[in-house]
C-alpha cells in the first residue's frame, strides 16, 4: 500500500495550466440593408402633358378635353368645368366677357370633336387659339391700332399649325394630318379671323352701362265702401228671368237674321260673277268665230 519511491534522476511532471473560462457568444449584426434610391415617376402620357417639345404650352390637356366631351350634351355644366380648370373667373371678372370666352373655346373643342380628333389633338387645337385669343387681346396701355392685326395673328396661326404638321422633333411634331390641317384653318378663317375686331372690341373696350330711372305717379285706388252701410240685395222674381229669358232668345234670332243678310250677299256676289264669265266667254267665242271665218276665207281665195 506505500507509494513507490520517487526514481532519481526522473523528470518531473509539469503543472497543468489551469482552464480558461469560455468566452461569451458573439451576437451577429443584422445586414445593413443598402439605401436605394426613390423609384422615379413615370413618365407623363401623351394625354397628361402640359408643354411640348416645341414649346408650345398646352391650357388643357388631352383628359381635360376628354371630360369636357363627356359633357357635350349639358352646356352649363361644361361652361362650369372649363371655367374651373383655366381660372377664368379670375383672368376675367366681367360675366358678360366671361361668357364670350368660354363660348369661344367650347365651340373650338366641339368643332375639334365632329372632326373626330383625338383628345391629344384637341388640346393642341385649343392651344393655338387660345395664342390667338391672347393676341387679340391687348395689355394695359397699348393705344387703339397698335396691338397685332388679324394679319398678324393669322400669321403666327399658320405658323403654328406647320409647326405640328410635319414630324421633325424637336422644332416639329406631327400632331396633324395636312387634311386635318386644312379643315382646322379654314375653320378658323371662317370664325374667329372673319369676325376678328368683333373679338378683338368685346376683350378690350369696356362695355358700356346706362341706367335710366323713372318717376311715375300711381293713383291710388279709391276706399272700399263701408260695410255696415250696405244692404240686402232682393232675389230676381220669375217674371224677371223670363223676361231675360225671352231678351237673349230676341237676341239670338237677331244673330240668325245677321247670318241670312250674309248669304243673301253671297249669293249676289256669285250670281254678279256667274254673268261676268258668260259674257266673258261670249265674247271669246265671237272672236273665235271672226278669226275661224277669216281663215276661211283667206282658203278660199286660194
Amino acid at each position: 500500500g506505500e507509494l513507490a519511491p520517487r526514481l532519481e534522476g526522473a523528470p518531473a511532471r509539469p503543472a497543468m495550466p489551469p482552464k480558461k473560462a469560455a468566452a461569451p457568444p458573439v451576437q451577429e449584426q443584422p445586414p445593413v440593408e443598402e439605401e436605394r434610391p426613390p423609384t422615379p415617376p413615370p413618365p407623363p402620357t401623351e394625354d397628361e402633358v402640359t408643354e411640348l417639345e416645341t414649346g408650345l404650352q398646352l391650357p388643357l390637356r388631352g383628359n381635360d378635353v376628354g371630360e369636357l366631351w363627356a359633357l357635350e350634351k349639358d352646356y352649363d355644366a361644361q361652361a362650369k368645368l372649363l371655367s374651373s380648370m383655366l381660372r377664368l373667373e379670375e383672368a376675367y371678372p366681367s360675366a358678360a366677357r366671361r361668357n364670350i370666352v368660354v363660348d369661344y373655346y367650347l365651340y373650338n373643342i366641339s368643332h375639334a370633336k365632329a372632326l373626330c380628333l383625338t383628345k391629344r389633338q384637341g388640346a393642341v387645337f385649343h392651344a393655338i387659339m387660345d395664342r390667338m385669343l391672347s393676341m387679340a387681346r391687348k395689355e394695359d396701355g397699348v393705344a387703339p391700332g397698335h396691338g397685332p392685326s388679324a394679319a398678324d395673328c393669322f400669321q403666327e396661326f399658320q405658323q403654328l399649325i406647320r409647326q405640328h404638321v410635319l414630324a421633325s422633333p424637336p422644332e416639329r411634331l406631327a400632331i396633324f394630318k395636312v387634311s386635318e390641317a386644312k379643315l382646322l384653318t379654314d375653320f378658323a378663317a371662317g370664325t374667329f379671323f372673319k369676325h376678328f375686331l368683333l373679338y378683338q372690341f368685346c376683350l378690350n373696350c369696356p362695355q358700356d352701362l346706362q341706367t335710366l330711372r323713372f318717376r311715375g305717379s300711381v293713383t291710388q285706388p279709391s276706399a272700399p265702401p263701408k260695410l255696415s252701410s250696405a244692404t240686402l240685395r232682393p232675389r230676381p222674381r220669375p217674371e224677371a228671368q223670363e223676361a231675360e229669358v225671352e231678351a237673349g232668345e230676341g237676341e239670338g234670332e237677331a244673330g240668325e237674321g245677321e247670318d241670312d243678310e250674309d248669304d243673301e250677299v253671297q249669293r249676289i256676289v256669285k250670281e254678279k260673277l256667274r254673268e261676268t264669265e258668260a259674257a266673258l266667254q261670249a265674247k271669246l267665242d265671237a272672236r273665235e268665230a271672226a278669226f275661224q271665218e277669216k281663215l276661211m276665207a283667206k282658203s278660199t281665195k286660194k
